[in-house]
């Protein structure tokens, strides 16, 4: 049964409340990927606890849409080329490098779009994602990265 994957670093009620929105348009389960116990359990909502790394890949995997603050999270939505969204964690939150990182994959990738906030509103064209242009940038990144290993090495 399609799946929305909800995975969280840092609790951020708004992409929860993002997560169930979109639900509502898809008719999409939702399973909450959880790495504390602390976590309330939701009724009606499959949640995962302490998931072995297949497990934790394989969610991702099989997931429809993601829904995270985790930079973790983005990276293996890209992978598997899923549409997802990217909640960042407020600076208040002493987390000022989760965010750069997330903010910086997006940029590398032109995905700034995937970024949401407590004020985003669901777009029906961002339920979809071509990743063609994703991976083009990816191989020129790929590229440039050996080619500075291969200089690093010979100099």
């Amino acid at each position: 049964r399609p799946y929305i994957l909800y995975y969280h670093v840092i609790n951020k009620p708004y992409v929860w409340q993002y997560a169930k929105k979109l639900q509502k348009i898809t008719g999409y389960d939702i399973v909450s990927l959880n790495y504390s116990l602390k976590e309330p359990i939701v009724r009606g909502v499959k949640t995962v606890y302490g998931a072995s790394p297949e497990k934790f890949v394989g969610l991702f995997r099989y997931a429809q849409i993601i829904c995270t603050t985790s930079f973790h999270g983005c990276v293996f939505s890209i992978i598997y080329h899923k549409p997802f969204f990217a909640g960042l964690p407020d600076n208040k939150d002493n987390t000022k490098d989760r965010s750069s990182r997330v903010i910086s994959l997006l940029s590398i990738l032109d995905l700034n779009e995937r970024l949401i906030s407590r004020e985003s509103k669901i777009k029906r064209d961002l339920l979809f994602l071509d990743y063609n242009r994703t991976e083009q940038l990816l191989t020129e990144k790929r590229k440039d990265s050996i080619n500075w290993l291969k200089m690093a090495l010979e100099a």
